[in-house]
């Protein structure tokens, strides 16, 4: 046993690479030789045990007070080498992330020290022990933020006091008392944080889980965050000058934040400060016997009868003190931080196991640290585990970090106000790729960092202006740690949280790649900070995604009254805005495109017609598109598209939709994109009467007349009402331009290379020029028919005809004409 305890400092050296790493070493040994007081009979070796202790303790205190120190060895986090009897006591090594942050990264850690209007600077090292002395004639600190307090608080708030202040009003000492002394005799053997006028119940159930772990035995937490700090009693210490420094985590980092030890009194007794189920308990249960983790619950939305009936307030945070099985329960101790709490209801079934409770004893008896009572503080209760997952509605689980070995942090903004994508829409979302080596379990953790205060607009109260409504969450894909542009086919997925933090666990198998995508949904519009750790066993990878397809173009367009043409099924379809889209070798390729409007369906198809206006469509036309119409974006991918122009559709479900939207090209090649221009730039279009073409009657035509050399083309389709039920079947059509008639006429134009065409997507006839002679002598003559036979189906078709030309025209009525 002796030789386990015999540690100099040569090996506390080793262990550590910095002054923080060196006193964690100290500290830790000087835990191990306290317990191994309580267990050794001999006295001579207690006496042995004793000195080192004492030795440990005044090297902890040079080592607190000294600059930074250097050692070349590494410290190992494994609880294997620890013995059995010791590990709740240990205090693990926190990894670190090895990766060097970019210039981008070192400017957002940075950025995120102004706060509220306050400054928190990343931290460097531990502070000097001159920091906190107070020079002759020189006032103490004191810190100039300005706290906000709500109606309520105000009225009971009665100005800011020092330590010393506040004891003297409470007649809890002698004034006469030496300042330390009257300060550590008003500090209760056992701490007991209650909620009164302090707005944030999470906060005070979190101070509640870290004091409850410290009093269980294992290693404290301020002993190695805040300065000054006793070392030898286990406490913090009296800063002469009123100033302490904590060294908290926040916003990507480590931060330095310093406070004066005034605290906000108050006119009356009401406080502002806060003096598959059986595995999962077997799991939590273990990591809470090391004390590395921390729980805290919360409750959903109850109605009043509910909070009566059960004992619990609802939306409220609540604390857990301890856990333990007895008799077949699973049981943990609640804490409700309230000051006057209401307690759970059933309670009464497990008041037998109060008095089986057993806190762990200091290893040092003290003074002013006297073991603490298992009597139960106001407001806790025993719960069993059915009971918990029944009555609450989140369990919140904060882990010791130093459980892992290896750490990655990566820092990023995501500025909501400019890239923000439709719901389903990842294209727009930080991406990030999670590569494994060996083959591991990886925790990713997910951190909006915290920004300033927005203050008030008139008429709104400060808490409304400064709510969080919002979620976020995390999306794990298997796909070579490639972006992905939808939110289906995920691999494993965490729940949306409406807290800064979110947590997913992933199990990442041998040579793996994973895409790990950041998803908001009702984040205020504006800019965010976040930082992604990765917390693991083995080595990672950690990284933005790969692009899988290296150029990308945007368009941005809109529909129009004129250019909102519906659906394929539309009669106006060929009228929606047109890209085109030139490439120089074969290429992979993706088309997104996202709705300003997030309720308007919308769809993408890539067209073979070399880069001009779509004038007609036939199947064999379509390369690919994004299949069924959906709200707010479409994709289409595409594999080896063949060197080319083509032509991109970008439409609504139904006409005359109006509303912006922004066309996104992407390819493995480089590709030129531009805009078509419509067939009415520049033209006057001409809406012929509705030609009627019946069962009997295959053909019509119609005279034209010109004034001057006139370019113009024509366009025909079936009318049909979108609102029908059933869609029914229509007639091809035939578009033509004829001079003369009878056996001397000449077709000028005809369109689908004098075949019949679906007349639902439209047909067309190409640009021609014409003399207004041609008119007068033999006539010039617009000619639609459908096939003659009424076997197939064929009924009466209501065909509308436009022409667009670059000149006036007159055109008359529809006739049988001649053949």
């Amino acid at each position: 046993m002796t030789d386990v305890f015999k540690l100099p400092e040569k090996i506390i050296a080793d262990r550590a690479e910095a002054k923080d790493e060196a006193l964690t070493a100290t500290l830790d040994a000087a835990d191990l030789c306290m317990r191994a007081l309580n267990l050794t009979p001999d006295e001579a070796c207690k006496e042995r045990i004793d000195r080192k202790c004492r030795a440990l303790l005044d090297v902890a205190e040079r080592i607190k007070n000294s600059g930074r120190r250097t050692a070349d060895g590494s410290q190992s986090t494994k609880r294997s080498s620890v013995p059995s009897t010791l590990k709740s006591g240990m205090r693990l090594k926190e990894p670190r992330s090895s990766r060097q942050l970019t210039t981008r990264e070192q400017i957002i850690v940075l950025e995120g020290s102004k706060l509220h209007g306050a400054v928190f600077p990343p931290w460097k090292s531990p502070p000097e022990a001159s920091e906190f002395e107070l020079q002759k004639e020189e006032l103490k600190y004191f810190d100039d933020f300005e706290f906000q307090f709500s109606d309520l608080q105000l009225e009971v708030f009665d100005g800011w006091l020092r330590p010393n202040e506040i004891i003297s009003r409470s007649n809890l000492v002698s004034p006469q008392e030496d300042r330390n002394l009257r300060l550590a005799r008003a500090l209760p053997a056992r701490v007991d944080l209650v909620q009164d006028l302090t707005a944030d119940c999470s906060v005070v159930a979190s101070l509640c889980a870290g004091t409850a772990r410290s009093e269980r035995g294992h290693p404290k937490i301020l002993p190695v965050i805040m300065y000054p700090y006793d070392i030898g009693n286990k406490q913090p210490a009296v800063s002469p000058n009123g100033k302490y420094i904590i060294k908290l985590h926040f916003n990507g980092c480590y931060r330095k934040v310093a406070i004066d030890d005034r605290l906000p009194s108050s006119k009356s007794s009401r406080f502002f400060d806060e003096i598959d189920r059986v595995a999962l308990w077997l799991k939590i249960r273990q990591a809470f016997s090391y004390g590395d983790v921390l729980i805290t619950m919360g409750t959903g939305r109850l109605t009043e009868f509910e909070e009566e009936g059960m004992g619990l307030a609802g939306e409220h945070d609540y604390a857990v003190l301890d856990m333990k099985e007895d008799r077949g329960q699973q049981l943990a101790l609640v804490k409700n931080p309230w000051s006057k709490a209401t307690v759970w209801k059933g309670s009464t079934a497990y008041t037998g196991f109060v008095d089986k409770v057993k806190f762990k004893k200091p290893a040092k008896e003290t003074a002013v640290s006297p073991a603490p009572s298992n009597k139960l503080m106001p407001g806790t209760f025993w719960m069993n585990l059915n009971d918990i997952f029944q009555s609450f509605e989140s369990m919140y689980l904060n882990w010791n970090p130093a459980l892992f070995s290896c750490r990655e942090d990566l820092h990023f903004t995501w500025n909501l106000a400019a890239s923000r994508g439709p719901p389903g829409s990842f294209a727009s979302n930080p991406q990030y790729e999670i590569r494994s080596g060996e083959g591991c379990d990886a925790w990713i953790l997910l951190s909006r960092h915290f920004k300033s205060r927005k203050k008030p607009s008139s008429g709104e109260r400060s808490e409304e202006a400064n709510t969080n409504c919002g979620f976020m969450s995390l999306y794990a894909y298997r796909n070579k740690g490639e972006r992905i542009f939808k939110s289906d086919e995920v691999s494993v997925r965490g729940p949306y949280v409406d807290s800064p933090n979110t947590l997913l666990k992933l199990e990442l198998p041998p040579i793996s790649s994973y895409t790990i995508v950041v998803s908001e949904q009702a984040l205020p519009k504006t800019s965010f900070a976040f930082t992604l750790s990765a917390f693991s066993s083995e080595p990672l990878d950690f990284k933005e995604a790969r692009e899988r397809y290296p150029h990308c173009v945007f368009q941005h367009g809109a529909w129009t009254p004129t250019s909102s043409g519906g659906s394929a099924s539309s009669s106006t379809y060929l009228c929606n805005p047109s890209f085109s889209t030139r490439l120089d070798a074969m290429s992979d390729m993706a088309l997104l495109l996202e709705a300003e409007d997030y309720n308007v369906c919308v769809h993408v198809k890539l067209v073979r017609v070399h880069g001009r206006l779509v004038n007609s469509i036939t199947n064999r036309d379509i390369l690919g598109d994004s299949g069924e119409y959906t709200k707010g974006f479409a994709l289409a991918e595409l594999k080896n598209v063949e060197p080319g122009m083509y032509t991109v559709v970008c439409s609504t479900f139904e006409p005359r939709q109006e509303g912006k939207f922004q066309l996104s090209v992407r390819t493995t090649r480089p590709c030129s994109v531009g805009r078509v221009l419509p067939a009415t730039a520049g033209r006057l279009v001409s809406r012929l009467e509705t030609a009627f073409l019946t069962g009997d009657t295959d053909r019509l035509v119609a005279s034209l007349l010109l004034t001057r050399l006139t370019r113009l083309r024509m366009s025909a389709r079936s009318h049909q009402d979108n609102t029908a039920i059933a869609k029914r079947t229509c007639s091809p059509l035939k578009l033509g331009l004829e001079y003369g008639y009878g056996p001397s006429k000449t077709v000028l134009a005809i369109s689908g290379n004098d075949e019949f065409l679906d007349s639902y997507l439209g047909v067309e006839t190409p640009d021609l020029d014409l003399q207004p002679h041609m008119c007068y002598r033999r006539g010039l003559w617009i000619v639609v028919e459908k096939p003659g036979s009424t076997a197939l189906g064929y009924t009466t078709e209501d065909v509308h005809v436009d022409v667009l030309s670059d000149a006036p025209i007159e055109v008359g009525p529809w006739s049988i004409g001649k053949e």
